[in-house]
């Protein structure tokens, strides 16, 4: 495989997805797309090679079924696990493509980017946002994981500070509660939080931060 699951070609999305051909006895939700894949909300899963059917639901109520092959976990993507589309049925590989274009017309067109970040590894921040403090799980330059047993609600934007830990400099964006995190027993992990308004020219000062802990004037 030519890697099409690599962070360039994903687009975060939380579709529902089902596995399972005639009654589908597993039920998550995806965590990025691509136009050959998915990365799929699952602890454990089919071992690597093993071929899955997936009933996807799109918006609008459109459900679509392919069957997808379980690939290798990519530590720079998270937990998700990787699948590759194998063959999509009753004409449903159109019905992606326009799914997928519509969400890469939405990001050239300045909307909100979805793109896929990969996690930089060698920092934690201090993350402050509405009186309340977290130290940071991922971070990347799309947005930040805060572990947390305390949810803000869903799509709630605020001003976020990273606090660098060797320098005490903060960086300041604007961020919104992208996705709550449960565990499977329904336990509360945290939230994803995606940076708002972040230029390349931004980002570029943003990845400094986080190397060299310097943050703009």
């Amino acid at each position: 495989m030519n890697d099409p699951l690599s962070s360039s070609a994903l687009y975060a999305a939380a579709l529902p997805v089902s596995l399972g051909v005639f009654e589908p006895d597993q039920h998550t939700q995806t965590l990025a797309v691509s136009k050959q894949g998915a990365l799929l909300d699952l602890q454990g899963g089919p071992p690597v090679g093993e071929m899955i059917w997936l009933h996807i639901q799109l918006p609008k109520g459109v459900t679509i079924e392919a069957t997808a092959t379980i690939r290798p976990r990519n530590a720079d993507l998270g937990d998700g696990v990787p699948v590759e589309f194998s063959m999509f049925m009753h004409g449903s590989r159109g019905v992606w493509n326009q799914f997928m274009g519509e969400l890469e017309l939405a990001a050239s067109e300045g909307g909100r980017d979805r793109r896929v970040w990969t996690r930089e590894r060698h920092v934690s921040l201090l993350v402050r946002a509405q009186e309340r403090e977290w130290v940071s799980g991922d971070v990347s330059q799309g947005g930040v994981f805060v572990p947390s047993k305390i949810l803000l609600p869903e799509g709630t934007s605020f001003k976020l500070e990273l606090i660098h830990p060797d320098t005490q400099h903060v960086f300041v964006v604007q961020a919104r509660v992208a996705r709550l995190q449960y565990g499977h027993g329904g336990d509360v992990r945290g939230m994803g939080l995606e940076f708002l308004g972040m230029d390349d020219e931004r980002r570029f000062l943003l990845q400094r931060f986080y190397t060299q802990g310097v943050a703009p004037l």
